[in-house]
């Protein structure tokens, strides 16, 4: 190859080591030319699905919560259930850290989450660090009753997230800040939640 090329792709792979992981499946052979980082899910009991997000160091908590969330919503449409029920895993955050950056606290970040950062060594560079929303999730069939950040309906909850996962998007390819008004929804729709 000659310099000119190794050179270019080297400023390629600079460009996009410093964005945030985009929504998308985890694949290994990806994430070795790319940013790591992206969705995995399991099944580890009928009807229970473990659901994995992982996000690189420039992705922020509320890009990782938002694309847990609609992955999690996702799954449940794909499977031909209704809705889901958060089982597991750290409490969700319905108010967005507007004081937060992608480069600020990782010990901040992954403490405000429950998550933990682990560290990835890269040849010929400094390790990538991953933060990881992990939780398990109940599929369910109509009716859903939702409840305030546990018990989704999977159509409104992805309809809802849509705008942020598949338009514009902010601060280093990071999902906008948002209000996160589809975590306090109740079945009753008085917008109280917890």
């Amino acid at each position: 190859m000659r310099p000119g090329k190794i050179i270019a792709a080297l400023f390629v792979v600079a460009a996009l080591a410093a964005c945030a992981t985009p929504y998308r499946e985890s694949n290994a052979l990806v994430e070795a030319f790319t940013v790591p980082g992206g969705y995995r899910n399991t099944e580890v009991q009928p009807g229970v699905w473990r659901v994995v997000f992982s996000g690189n160091g420039n992705t922020t908590n509320e890009t990782i919560q938002t694309y847990w969330l609609y992955r999690c919503a996702e799954l449940a449409i794909e499977k031909g259930f209704d809705g889901f029920e958060i089982v597991s895993g750290s409490p969700l955050v319905a108010l967005p850290d507007f004081g937060a950056t992608p480069s600020g606290s990782l010990l901040h970040k992954t403490a405000s989450h429950g998550s933990a950062p682990i560290f990835i060594p890269m040849y010929g560079g400094p390790p990538a660090i991953l933060v990881q929303r992990v939780g398990d999730i109940r599929l369910l069939h109509n009716p859903i009753m939702p409840m305030a950040g546990k018990v989704f309906d999977a159509a409104k909850l992805k309809a809802a997230l849509d705008p942020y996962v598949n338009r514009k998007k902010c601060d280093e390819n990071n999902v906008c800040t948002h209000e996160h008004r589809y975590l306090r929804e109740s079945a009753a729709g008085d917008g109280k939640g917890a």
